[in-house]
């Protein structure tokens, strides 16, 4: 089981924040830097367009009456129960966009409240900078749901898990895939219909979208204490991947190394964790064709086809190749050829089963 690793933002940066304002570096003199704030629903936006040069996460930390503010939510709480969250850049320049999920925090409800802004600059676990601010804003009566939060995680699986296949022209859901996505939130749906019916109904949507996983990873980024540990996230799509290969979804293992090395950049992934996940296409590479894809071979071939034909091509071949094994074109015949022209449309039959068009 994959598993949600919490806090994603504290990681190396307990220890950072825990020290005196002398750790800070000299950057501390350089505050020709702002953020802008925009409340959008149950999210309240922090945008900063220009920090110290080499900025590798920003931490923001809420209190409310000179008391730390709190979640509903533990995975939203650092150890002591306060409310933390984050954003990680993995090209070091910025800008950055924190996502407040408001409506999770143990605040009062359709009033104007004014809340205290602590805002650290962290790069290799060391502070750059700290910024304190105030904002007033006002939260709605609205239920929050996890799932909502986790929509960016929910978006980079389901962009690998539909993605169209070599064989195949349309998008589909495979059972191992749905299984790799409700393992990593397993934790949240689990005996929480209404959160595991938010998923399911989130995964039904995204069936019939164009997903831009450039901008799914900037959203993940964006939610960088919960939004599940991003390695996690790396090996999940990887696993949904190799999926796809050993189904017969995708036929040629170079596709999937390709989309392994695009996410890796997307998420500034270690060369650690990529040369893990190569390891496994190269077992895969080193075993005979998985069985399914083998099926998807023979039974092209059984419509007179090769590998890479379309939808359309495959209906138009079993259409008039059926036509020839119909019952009433052999009614005369001896019952022995009746019975070899039956298996000849049993196996186109199998092959459409096989195909799936």
């Amino acid at each position: 089981m994959i598993y949600i690793i919490i806090l994603v933002a504290v990681f190396f940066i307990i220890g950072a924040l825990s020290n005196d304002d002398e750790s800070v570096s000299d950057n501390t003199a350089t505050r020709n830097y702002s953020y802008t704030t925009k409340l959008e629903g149950k999210y309240l936006h922090l945008s900063m367009d220009t920090i110290p040069y080499g900025t590798e996460v920003v931490i923001l930390e809420l209190a409310y009456q000179g008391q730390n503010v709190k979640s509903y939510y533990d995975i939203f709480n650092d150890e002591e129960g306060n409310f933390i969250t984050g954003a990680r850049n993995n090209n070091n320049n910025g800008p950055y966009s924190i996502s407040v999920p408001i409506n999770a925090l143990i605040l009062t409800r359709n009033k104007d409240i004014t809340l205290d802004f602590n805002i650290t600059l962290l790069k290799d676990g060391v502070i750059l900078d700290k910024l304190k601010s105030q904002e007033e804003i006002r939260i709605s009566s609205s239920s929050f749901l996890l799932m909502e939060w986790f929509i960016p995680t929910i978006k980079i699986l389901a962009y690998y898990s539909i993605k169209k296949g070599d064989s195949n022209d349309s998008k589909s859901w495979s059972k191992d895939n749905i299984k790799v996505i409700k393992n990593v939130f397993s934790n949240h749906i689990e005996n929480n219909p209404e959160e595991r019916d938010f998923l399911k109904n989130q995964m039904k949507i995204l069936s019939g979208t164009s997903i831009d996983l450039r901008e799914c990873v900037k959203d993940f980024n964006n939610r960088a204490n919960t939004t599940n540990d991003k390695n996690t996230i790396f090996y999940a799509s990887a696993r949904i991947i190799i999926n796809n290969l050993e189904s017969g979804k995708w036929l040629h293992i170079e596709k999937g190394l390709a989309e392994i090395k695009n996410l890796s950049k997307l998420m500034g992934i270690s060369n650690e964790i990529l040369e893990d996940v190569y390891s496994g296409f190269e077992t895969l590479e080193n075993q005979d064709k998985p069985t399914e894809a083998s099926d998807n071979l023979k039974a092209l071939k059984v419509l007179g086809l090769l590998e890479g034909a379309t939808i359309d091509e495959m209906r138009r071949a079993y259409r008039l190749k059926i036509k020839d094994f119909h019952p009433d074109k052999y009614t005369h015949l001896p019952e022995s050829v009746k019975l070899v022209l039956q298996e000849k449309a049993q196996e186109l039959n199998l092959a459409k089963e096989t195909l799936r068009f």
